[in-house]
């Protein structure tokens, strides 16, 4: 049997810089016809694992807003992006093209309609795109929502979305180092492992269904309760590749005997499942001075390995979402000139992961002696001195910690 791999613990300095600069220019033709073009550009550099990550992005989007009649509003638009970037210097991984460009074209519409003196709006729509590592990708969409007049609502939506693989996910050679034989524990060999990418890998995708319900008692009291179920395919898993045993003479005879496992984990898409959730929304205006808002949600997931023999499988993406999170924040306004905004919150352990619950409070106090000028104190992760909120599966990084941590900020508005 072969053994677990091991990550190489090492201390590493780390730089990061960059800018961005966007500028967006729009033109009204009519009161009913709008039409805006945005471009973007984004330059930046780091130093990573012993490795120099240099990128350029460039973005241009134009769409136009247009209603006909007193039903119909229409919005489209179309995309460019082009991304280039550089790999250089790392003993840890390597990508199979150093350099990289990319560009990705995309369209979308949306054509909203309205009925019944409003009461009835329907939303259909999709995005279309086309990209260097999975091609065309097409994400419909259609949403419906009653507004009644006893002051309540109900509302549907069924859409696709995907989720196109990374570089890192479709060219990388990451090697995780060497693990020593270990006879106790069935490991005879030592095991040189390698996290390798797959460049045939296929979106990840998504078909959703939500319902929802609101309704509100006057303007101090909303209550909003929605359901949601999502089937997932293709998704990204990390496994096991038949080993490749080494050999070697070894003695006077010059036998050939084992002497090294090389063992890939080939990035592929091999999962599917189903998520179900609910979710809840209470706002709570109790007086003029106290607010309250109370936000919770549960969900339960469902997956399988679907590539073969799920022996040994590592899961990359499953357990980056909690069970559960509940949250309770109350805003008072102590005098015309100080609001006090209390956070507390709960949120469940990420399955699969080493990352753990925890329940914590932030406190933020602000003082507005003009309506120009906020001075405010806050005070975060109070229950705790610090906590892991996430663990990476995928890519090889350090547990992050959030430390307990008091700020000061000051602000003028003009």
């Amino acid at each position: 049997p072969v053994g677990p791999t091991a990550i190489q613990e090492q201390l590493t300095e780390e730089e990061d810089e960059g800018f961005n600069i966007l500028g967006r220019w729009s033109r009204s033709f009519t009161a009913d016809s709008k039409l805006t073009v945005q471009a973007f550009y984004d330059w930046g550099r780091r130093t990573e694992f012993g490795a120099d990550f240099d990128y350029t992005a460039i973005d241009l989007d134009i769409s136009h807003y247009f209603s006909w009649g007193d039903r119909f509003e229409t919005v489209w638009g179309v995309g460019y992006r082009s991304i280039e970037d550089s790999v250089t210097g790392s003993g840890f991984f390597t990508f199979a093209e150093p350099e990289f460009q990319a560009d990705l074209f995309s369209g979308f519409v949306q054509q909203d309609a309205h009925f019944l003196d409003g009461r009835l709006r329907i939303s259909l729509g999709s995005k279309f795109e086309h990209n260097d590592f999975t091609g065309f990708e097409i994400q419909p969409s259609a949403r419906a929502i009653w507004v009644d007049e006893n002051n309540w609502s109900l509302w549907g939506a069924v859409s696709r979305a995907v989720r196109t693989p990374s570089r890192f996910e479709t060219s990388l050679d990451f090697d995780l180092g060497i693990t020593q034989a270990d006879p106790a524990a069935g490991v005879f060999l030592p095991v040189q492992s390698a996290l390798v990418g797959d460049p045939t890998l296929e979106a990840e995708d998504l078909l959703a269904f939500e319902i929802g319900w609101r309704k509100t008692w006057g303007p101090k009291l909303s209550v909003d309760l929605s359901a949601y179920f999502n089937d997932y395919k293709n998704l990204v898993i990390i496994s096991f590749a038949e080993p490749n045993v080494l050999t070697g003479p070894f003695g006077p005879g010059g036998t050939f005997v084992p002497f090294l496992v090389e063992q890939d984990l080939p990035i592929q898409n091999g999962r599917e499942g189903q998520v179900y959730g609910l979710e809840a929304n209470v706002r709570w205006d109790v007086s003029d001075r106290w607010k309250l808002l109370i936000v919770g949600d549960v969900k339960d997931f469902s997956f399988d390995d679907i590539i073969g023999d799920t022996t040994g499988l590592l899961q990359s993406f499953q357990g980056l979402s909690p069970n559960y999170q509940f949250t309770i924040r109350s805003d008072y306004q102590v005098t015309d000139e100080v609001l006090a905004v209390v956070t507390a919150r709960r949120v469940g352990e990420l399955e699969g992961s080493p990352t753990p619950g925890y329940t914590d409070l932030d406190i933020r106090l602000s003082y507005r002696p003009r309506p120009q000028i906020e001075v405010g104190i806050l005070a975060e992760n109070l229950l705790s001195a610090s906590r892991q909120e996430f663990a990476s599966q995928l890519y090889p990084a350090p547990f992050g910690q959030v430390e307990r941590r008091v700020s000061a900020s000051i602000a003028f508005r003009f």
